[in-house]
């Protein structure tokens, strides 16, 4: 978890990426555009398939970018799910509690969709 203020890209270099097999495919949206990053992924067999925007110097061919689109609408259904199931504010003292208040919501989002 990170605040909302930390850039995408940035978080997303800090993921531990060597639990991925090789040749897994990480679909992003724009935020995460970062052709250097994106080059050293595919050196270690990481396919990161971020949608570019239109001015992009590295677009993504039409097939990739039409077969991934009904995946990242789906994604995206699901975050806006959970966002409305989570309140506007959540009071917490600690990190912690803030961690357990998110798991718990999780949870019920997951029961939810049973």
């Amino acid at each position: 978890m990170a605040a909302g203020s930390e850039a995408d890209v940035a978080i997303f270099k800090e993921l531990d990426l060597d639990l991925l097999p090789e040749g897994s495919i990480i679909l992003a949206d724009k935020a995460y555009t970062d052709c250097d990053y994106e080059d050293l992924l595919e050196e270690v067999g990481l396919h990161l398939k971020t949608q570019r925007k239109k001015n992009s110097k590295r677009p993504m061919p039409a097939w990739e970018e039409f077969l991934g689109k009904p995946i990242r609408q789906y994604i995206e259904t699901v975050f806006s799910r959970l966002t409305n199931l989570l309140p506007k504010k959540i009071h917490t003292v600690t990190p912690r509690g803030f961690e357990l208040k998110i798991v718990c919501f999780l949870l019920a989002f997951s029961i939810q969709c049973l």
